[in-house]
């Protein structure tokens, strides 16, 4: 049978799939659908984007001041946390914060022009002298680019009238412009003086530019007049047949009568007044408490008692008078302490004898009373302390020649009393020259208390009867 030639065509040899081709087909889907997600993704993202850039735009036309140029980032965060996009908040933030960073640094740039620009005009300012060229300095500023919008705050007229015409007004007005508030309060800082206007006194704020002085509020104080300070007031008295002269003393507070002008009287006036003459018309009262009694003519009516003798009236002494008789009272008793004191101190065998007298035995005395001991020389210097305390409270007013060199030996002196450095010999000579000028000069001392408020000397004045009392 012959062989069919189609039968052989009709048989394949066996096919191996190509692995490449169909990896390669693959990729190619693969790729295709990455593509698709990616755009996918990018959409999303992009549709995401603008509603972020659509919530922003919303938020920031609610937050935003137009006028100050200030953004709310509290309404922002708000708004974006709201909204569902929190992770926008540190990015807005961000912005934010650069965007200020930005405007800072511009400002400081343009503070720094505007600075040295003002510098500048402060520069200028030492040609003016008067208003008139103040106006001018002020109107060039006006009309400089940098300056003008910064001055036209304050209408150009209103600051011309606020220049000040008073020379002294004007210098202040000048130096606070040229210097700057801060450095005009710096220099200008006032210091203060006391000012004495007589019975009164006051503070005074004195400009550091100079100018006039100010006082201060609430600093007037009554002070206690010196006898050369105050002045009597004179004044005169019709008491019908005559007219009195009085004088008042502001210091010992007592009137007398300096003077009597008679009047023309008739006869009858006369006989009235031969009567009058025994009638006590008013009376005058001294510091002292000394009562003196005037008729109507300001004549003295001599005080009598019931059998006709003379006798004193005394009334009431003033405050002043009296503080002052018991200052002097108890200087007196003080004087006579200290005098016998040092006489006691200063024989042969005293406690200055017994007393520290160098520096080595006070350094002894330091390191005893270091231990819980004290040296004899110690004790004395103690017993001494008192004494010379009392010296020096005593403040001398001595007069005559050999004034200023006796004041300045006592203080010497009295310094040196219980001081445990000096040798004995010094302080037991220190010692006898106060006593010498306490006995020889005790009238003329006083207290540092009296000293201070200005009472006189009279350590030495029998201070039991006022009238010697000075």
């Amino acid at each position: 049978m012959p062989i069919d030639p189609n039968i052989a065509l009709q048989v394949r040899p066996l096919e191996v799939p190509n692995q490449l081709g169909q990896f390669a087909q693959m990729s190619q889907i693969q790729n295709a659908q990455n593509q698709n997600a990616l755009a996918q993704y990018q959409l999303a993202a992009a549709q995401r984007a603008e509603k972020v850039q659509n919530v922003l735009s919303d938020l920031y036309a609610k937050n935003y001041d137009a006028q100050t140029g200030k953004i709310n980032i509290a309404g922002l965060r708000g708004g974006l946390a709201q909204a569902g996009f929190g992770a926008q908040i540190p990015a807005v933030e961000k912005s934010l914060s650069e965007l200020e960073t930005q405007r800072l640094t511009q400002q400081k740039t343009e503070g720094e022009v505007v600075g040295a620009r003002t510098k500048q005009f402060r520069d200028l300012l030492t040609n003016v002298d008067n208003p008139a060229t103040a106006a001018q300095w002020l109107e060039a500023q006006y009309k400089d680019p940098l300056l003008g919008p910064i001055m036209a705050r304050v209408p150009f007229e209103q600051a011309v009238s606020q220049i000040p015409t008073k020379p002294a007004d004007f210098l202040a007005w000048k130096n606070k412009n040229g210097l700057g508030m801060e450095e005009f309060i710096k220099q200008n800082k006032p210091h203060y003086v006391t000012q004495d206007i007589g019975g009164t006194t006051r503070v005074l704020a004195m400009p550091g530019l100079g100018g006039e002085a100010a006082p201060v509020q609430g600093t007037t104080a009554t002070k206690t007049l010196t006898p050369g300070e105050a002045k009597p007031t004179v004044s005169n008295i019709d008491v019908g047949g005559a007219v009195l002269t009085q004088e008042y003393d502001p210091i010992t507070k007592t009137t007398r009568v300096i003077g009597r002008q008679a009047k023309g009287l008739t006869p009858e006036q006369a006989r009235t007044a031969g009567q009058e003459r025994t009638k006590v018309a008013h009376t005058t009262t001294d510091e002292a408490g000394n009562v003196t009694l005037y008729n109507m003519f300001g004549e003295v009516i001599p005080a009598k008692d019931a059998v006709g003798a003379p006798v004193a009236i005394k009334g009431k002494p003033s405050a002043t008078f009296e503080k002052t008789r018991n200052q002097r009272e108890q200087l007196s008793k003080d004087l006579d302490t200290a005098i016998a004191e040092l006489k006691d101190v200063t024989k042969e065998g005293g406690l200055i004898d017994q007393s520290t007298g160098s520096g080595a035995g006070r350094l002894a005395d330091v390191a005893a009373g270091f231990v819980g001991r004290a040296t004899p020389g110690a004790i004395a210097i103690a017993k001494l302390k008192p004494i010379a305390d009392l010296t020096l409270k005593m403040v001398p007013r001595f007069e005559g020649p050999q004034s200023d060199k006796d004041t300045q030996s006592y203080k010497e002196a009295a310094g040196q009393l219980a001081d445990p450095s000096l040798p004995n010999s010094i302080r037991k000579e220190a010692g006898k020259t106060v006593l010498r000028l306490m006995q020889n000069r005790k009238g003329q001392f006083v207290t540092s208390e009296m000293a201070a408020e200005g009472t006189a000397a009279g350590g030495g004045v029998d201070t039991k009867n006022p009238l010697l009392a000075p």
